[in-house]
């Protein structure tokens, strides 16, 4: 199994996380974004299967 896990302060009020897990089965990476004086969230997940099965999926809420 493989894991990898990373965390990004680009100034005080930004941040930048996420992971990437691997299995001989499936898979999957996650990729967020914080900006918190504008109240933005964006990010990303990806996933995958032995079997072929995969997806994304995407979001980007904005909320003032």
């Amino acid at each position: 199994m493989f894991r990898d896990i990373f965390t990004e302060h680009q100034k005080d009020d930004k941040l930048q996380f996420g992971y990437v897990c691997e299995n001989p089965v499936q898979w999957e990476q996650r990729f967020e974004e914080k900006d918190l004086p504008n109240n933005r969230h964006r990010g990303k997940v990806k996933w995958g299967n032995i079997n072929g099965g995969y997806g994304e999926h995407y979001w980007d809420i904005n909320h003032r």
